[in-house]
């Protein structure tokens, strides 16, 4: 099951606010296997909750270039395995020019995010 959150402040913050973190944990709590979050219009960091990856933000994709803080963005690839595993990274994206995203750059195949850093 993936759940899908709208969440969050358009541009506010680089970590999910400890409310979105409490959604996104009871989301996989109730059963759901991989969380998208969105709505920062920013990339946000991926966590991996008992297993299951939580994606907080990939920014913007189809949209109007901005500055280049917001033109940085993220598609995010899950991977469900024969016997259940999941796999989860950020494929990192740029918007060239308007509604024009272009995947760059290595996978990140991080998904505990640091710990520290979400509030």
């Amino acid at each position: 099951m993936i759940v899908m959150l709208h969440q969050g402040v358009d541009n506010e913050t680089l970590h999910p606010f400890a409310v979105e973190v409490e959604r996104a944990h009871g989301a996989i709590d109730a059963g759901a296997d991989v969380v998208f979050a969105h709505h920062h219009h920013r990339v946000l960091p991926l966590e991996e909750y008992h297993g299951r990856p939580i994606f907080y933000g990939l920014g913007s994709f189809v949209f109007p270039r901005f500055d280049p803080v917001r033109n940085i963005s993220a598609v995010g690839e899950v991977i469900v395995a024969p016997d259940g595993t999941i796999t989860a990274r950020i494929v990192p994206a740029y918007i060239e020019t308007s509604g024009h995203p272009v995947l760059r750059g290595v996978p990140d195949y991080q998904v505990r995010a640091d710990r520290e850093r979400i509030r």
